[in-house]
């Protein structure tokens, strides 16, 4: 019998402390679709799925083109704060995010109090930069030119 193989790409999980803050940045500035939003508490199953004892809180799965983030914000147990993510450490380091002007959507983030590490750049495929969401994960735009 041969290996069980992936078929395609679904979600990334995102664990965040303002659910509403990461909808805003996500859905009303970047233009996912809130596919769903759902509370969770007093749930052995989920517990049991996600490895933690008495578990409860709320969660969003948004959709770019098909590619969905699911982002949780737990209630219980007490998420810890980690140190803010860099783009050189070892893990899931960004994602990116086609746009169809990378200059207008830096534009747009810095009118929405987002931080972008610089300007756009362009080494050959297009114009591109990184920013942080309201939480320091990074976020890449990239304007496609390839």
């Amino acid at each position: 019998m041969a290996p069980s193989q992936a078929r395609s790409f679904h979600h990334v999980g995102l664990s965040v402390p303002d659910l509403n803050a990461a909808l805003t940045f996500y859905v009303d500035v970047l233009g996912f679709e809130l596919l769903k939003r759902a509370e969770w508490s007093g749930s052995p199953a989920i517990d049991m799925a996600i490895g933690a004892e008495n578990s409860a809180g709320e969660f969003a799965m948004i959709s770019l083109n098909g590619v969905c983030i699911e982002i949780f914000q737990f209630q219980m147990p007490a998420a810890k704060e980690p140190s803010e993510p860099r783009i050189v450490g070892h893990g899931w380091t960004h994602i990116c995010v086609k746009v169809d002007n990378a200059r207008d959507t830096a534009f747009a983030f810095r009118q929405h109090g987002i931080r972008l590490h610089a300007d756009p750049i362009d080494i050959g495929d297009g114009p591109f930069a990184y920013a942080r969401d309201p939480f320091g994960n990074i976020v890449e735009i990239w304007q496609d030119q390839t």
